[in-house]
């Protein structure tokens, strides 16, 4: 699971002249966290905040104290949630032909 995300992210910064990976794929696990356990409650300044909408609350921060360009955070959602429905999703219908796509080879 790791390995595709991150050679995903890296095809993404590539496009995008991105240098650093380590807040995009730390918006990615947020994302991927959210959409696993969506009761979880996790507490930030002492506002607490159920686990999907941290990464909104995250770019909301970012974006009105540091005054920081939210793209690579979008580009960040948007990877985890498509790692989400290849991985979760499309993989639990029958028409999807690559089930086992995004698992973990035998090998390692």
């Amino acid at each position: 699971m790791l390995v595709v995300l991150h050679m995903v992210l890296f095809f993404f910064a590539s496009i995008f002249k991105i240098y650093s990976l380590n807040d995009i794929f730390m918006f990615a696990l947020y994302y991927l966290n959210g959409r696993k356990d969506r009761n979880q409650i996790i507490i930030i300044n002492f506002l607490p905040i159920r686990s999907p909408y941290l990464v909104w609350y995250l770019i909301f921060v970012n974006w009105v104290m540091r005054k920081l360009d939210i793209t690579e955070n979008l580009i960040s959602i948007f990877i985890g949630h498509t790692f989400y429905f290849f991985n979760n999703l499309a993989s639990k219908t029958k028409f999807f032909p690559l089930k086992d796509l995004l698992d973990t080879p035998a090998w390692l």
